[in-house]
């Protein structure tokens, strides 16, 4: 099926159901590549939604390079397709493309799992990233994962780059169990 969606039709495949679980694949790609994942995800219990990001695939369009417009297609895609909050799993740079739509649609993820994401690849990244990437880097050397997740969340969703995560008595991060932060990980490199 495609979704029309800004100049496009975005081809798209839906199977299984149950929770949706939108899949995003990386630059030289398309969704074909996640192969039997698919089926597999689907026979789990989830809805799985795969597309062709625009100009990729079956989704003819020239190729866009501003990870914008890619976040804006996504999001279209969990409004009209999914229709309700989904598992957003983002791999290489849709895994970039991912993480870009949880900060700007948080109201969209229901949970985030990235994939080898090439994080010196974001566009219109600000002089704080490579602070805030050290610092993440240094909170997962030390076994701290979350803290170091939320370093990187934190500058994503426009915080203060320098702030310190909040953490209770045992040096966990204090999120609700609905939180978008309690569910994702960060990679180990």
């Amino acid at each position: 099926m495609f979704l029309s969606y800004e100049g496009v039709d975005l081809a798209c495949e839906e199977r299984g159901s149950g929770e949706p679980l939108l899949l995003i694949h990386g630059t030289g790609a398309q969704a074909a590549t996640w192969g039997r994942t698919v089926d597999d995800l689907a026979a789990a219990g989830h809805r799985v939604i795969a597309y062709d990001r625009r100009g990729y695939g079956a989704s003819a369009h020239p190729p866009v390079r501003d990870h914008r417009r890619h976040v804006a297609d996504a999001a279209a895609m969990l409004e009209r397709v999914a229709k309700a909050p989904a598992t957003v799993l983002g791999w290489s740079s849709g895994g970039n493309i991912a993480l870009a739509l949880t900060a700007a649609r948080p109201d969209l993820v229901r949970r985030l799992i990235v994939v080898e994401p090439p994080l010196h690849g974001l566009r219109h990244a600000t002089a704080a990233l490579p602070g805030v990437l050290a610092r993440a880097k240094w909170a997962q050397l030390r076994g701290r994962r979350e803290e170091g997740a939320e370093h990187f969340f934190r500058w994503a969703a426009g915080e203060s780059a320098t702030a310190r995560p909040r953490t209770n008595a045992t040096g966990c991060s204090p999120t609700p169990a609905t939180s978008w932060r309690n569910s994702t990980r960060t990679p180990t490199g």
